[in-house]
């Protein structure tokens, strides 16, 4: 069920998204030497079924659990008075409805939703967290006309500058929007880290690479990942493209396709790890959850959290003993909050040690 509905996000795109693996050139982060960890997870008790969970965010003591299913899209939970509030985002057509899946960020003042299928941005402020039927309004629709590409996230690293990844035949893999979804410059380049990727047309390789973000919680900084590649990119305003400070391939990969006028079809080759599952960061270091099952595995591998801190420089490797989806750390209170797959998606925490 969980495979099913990553292909209907991705077909949100009108692309099917299934993934081939030789020769990879690049600098590989390297968790060899560093200090590891096993870590025991421990469940939070909550009343409510989750379907397939696709973020987890933090912020003081509220825990927000977006889900693909449901008829509120997002899950409030106060993990410190262990209390649970009414859900947000009634799924619907209708003001102040969302068509599922959804994406929620932060900045320091406000809470962003982006509904993916109507490329529509809402927000209100963090305040009004647990009145947000009152206060939301709709930001933008991303331009798609004038900038000829999907957006696959609309990602706020301010309130009046945003980023997105994009699946065109563009030379550059991102795009900066203004607070009214306007492209102001474009930035990343296509790196060329499996040897066949040179002749690969740049729309399929958006396709395979298709990139997330997580942002420093305070500096100008975030973090773009994808399935093997994690890049650190500074920036300054929204007049300037961000500069990649650091690049790594976490794992080798390639991958096969087929492209033509009808239909793009990619998929991970035998031999390939999966890879990146999600990232949490926070102001010293990047937690990356990791897969190392291989994609004709059964996912019988566990998975790990590796920890790198904002220079690139591995820090710590946690052996979490869980096939982890999702994750979020609060550094503050020494947690990590993570969704296990138990089967059924099941929500828990473990401690971070020093």
């Amino acid at each position: 069920m969980r495979e099913i509905v990553r292909i209907i996000e991705i077909s949100i795109l009108s692309i099917f998204f299934i993934c081939s693996c030789n020769e990879n050139k690049g600098n590989m982060l390297i968790f060899n030497n560093i200090p590891q960890a096993n870590v025991e997870c421990m469940p939070i008790p909550y009343s409510e079924m989750l379907g397939i969970t696709l973020q987890l965010i933090k912020k003081d003591s509220l825990l927000l659990i977006s889900d693909f299913f449901g008829d509120s899209l997002i899950h409030v939970l106060d993990v410190k008075h262990n209390i649970e509030h009414p859900k947000l985002a009634p799924k619907g057509i209708g003001p102040n409805e969302f068509l599922s899946p959804i994406a929620m960020y932060m900045t320091q003042s406000t809470m962003y939703i982006y509904e993916r299928q109507t490329l529509r941005l809402f927000s209100f402020p963090i305040e009004k967290i647990l009145d947000s039927g009152k206060s939301m309004k709709l930001n933008f629709t991303v331009d798609t006309y004038s900038t000829v590409s999907m957006p696959i996230d609309v990602h706020p690293l301010s309130d009046s500058m945003f980023i997105s990844s994009k699946v065109d035949d563009g030379i550059k893999r991102f795009i900066v929007y203004n607070h009214e979804g306007k492209k102001m410059n474009d930035f990343g380049e296509y790196k060329e880290y499996w040897y066949r990727e040179a002749d690969i047309p740049n729309r399929v390789r958006a396709m395979y690479h298709q990139t997330h973000f997580e942002k420093h919680p305070s500096e100008k900084m975030f973090v773009a990942y994808s399935g093997h590649i994690l890049g650190i990119y500074h920036y300054e305003s929204i007049n300037k493209a961000p500069i990649l400070m650091k690049e790594f391939l976490l794992s080798k990969y390639s991958y096969d396709f087929t492209y033509n006028e009808t239909i793009l079809s990619v998929k991970r080759a035998e031999g390939v790890e999966r890879g990146i599952v999600s990232v949490s960061c926070s102001s010293k270091y990047i937690y990356i959850v990791y897969n190392p099952n291989k994609e004709e595995d059964d996912n019988a591998l566990a998975h790990q959290i590796k920890i790198i801190n904002w220079n690139g420089n591995p820090v710590k490797l946690l052996n979490i003993n869980k096939q982890v989806s999702r994750l979020t750390v609060d550094e503050t209170e020494r947690k990590g909050y993570i969704i296990a797959e138990e089967p059924e998606d099941t929500l828990m925490y473990f401690i971070l040690d020093e």
